[in-house]
């Protein structure tokens, strides 16, 4: 597969509101999207069941069934998409895009993009806070709400606060200095009740995204110097490796030249989040979509944590 965006017939699964995201693909919708119109239209909304595993050692022997084991399966097409234990509690993409409409019924988040990854073993829903904040020079953050899942048995639900640098759509993990709100949910015992947990604390995520703009402000009143530039990539990607030294140098380059760019510890931040959203490779997935998984789930939004405690040592 060339990207990880879901294709099925002959169109991606996702859906967007506004300029077209980065990933490049999906639907359109309309300003002012319900969250139910964007759960139909990225095609969300299909269930996920468990279902009884059977083996056999060779064609001519008998199945036997894995009592040990189940299959996570989609309702609508059957598709396995992943093997978990018995005690494994499925969550359907119907619920988390409750938890989504719980704030936008009333007005604190509006939706912004919804995706179907793989073969639907991973979803996200991304709504946007409704009180954007702004830096001194006129850099401005855009806060959102994303919940991701996977059904693979390999990935829980998360919760978390993320923001959009908007002079150049880089994103960022706000949970590290927002209260470490980021909310993970293991698919064990009663979901629903979890669910519910998660949207209560989330009913505090003014003052979380009010914090991260105070650090913001702060990394933004940080100057540094080229020598303390190159201090932080090396800590950011410590070893010699070819492909790290590479690394640094892509870094160094968005610090330099990417929009907005400006030499102080938020530059530094910034700098890291446009290489990852924008310039880097990313292995077994091609292009900007292949980076979308990264910076929502894997290394790509590890990194970028990691250069928020670096730089606010």
């Amino acid at each position: 597969m060339a990207h990880n965006l879901e294709q099925r017939d002959g169109r991606a699964s996702a859906a967007y509101v506004g300029e077209t995201p980065w990933h490049t693909l999906g639907e359109k919708l309309a300003p002012g999207a319900t969250v139910e119109e964007a759960f139909t239209k990225s095609r969300l909304n299909y269930p996920v069941q468990l279902g009884h595993i059977q083996a056999r050692l060779s064609y001519d022997h008998a199945p036997v069934r894995a009592d040990g084991y189940r299959a996570v399966m989609r309702g609508d097409n059957g598709a396995v998409l992943g093997v978990v234990s018995p005690r494994y509690t499925p969550v359907q993409n119907a619920e988390l895009a409750a938890l989504a409409q719980v704030f936008n019924s009333d007005g604190r988040v509006t939706v912004e993009t919804m995706g179907v990854l793989g073969i639907g073993e991973r979803v996200w829903i991304q709504a946007r806070w409704s009180n954007p904040l702004e830096l001194q020079g006129g850099d401005t953050l855009m806060p959102f709400l994303v919940i991701t899942a996977g059904h693979d048995g390999r990935h829980p639900v998360s919760v978390f606060n993320s923001v959009t640098r908007v002079v150049c759509k880089n994103t960022l993990n706000a949970a590290f200095h927002a209260g470490k709100k980021h909310h993970t949910i293991r698919h064990t015992g009663d979901m629903r009740t979890k669910l519910q947990e998660v949207g209560r604390a989330l009913s505090a995520s003014d003052r979380a995204i009010s914090e991260f703009g105070a650090y913001a402000s702060f990394l933004q009143s940080k100057t540094v110097t080229v020598a303390e530039a190159e201090e932080f990539w090396l800590k950011l990607v410590p070893n010699d490796s070819g492909r790290s030294k590479n690394i640094r140098t892509a870094l160094a380059d968005s610090f330099e030249s990417a929009p907005g760019a400006q030499a102080t510890r938020w530059g530094l931040v910034n700098a890291v989040s446009h290489y990852v959203d924008h310039k880097r490779a990313v292995r077994g997935a091609g292009g900007d979509t292949g980076r979308l998984t990264s910076a929502l789930f894997g290394t790509g939004a590890d990194i970028k944590t990691k250069a928020l405690q670096l730089a606010g040592v």
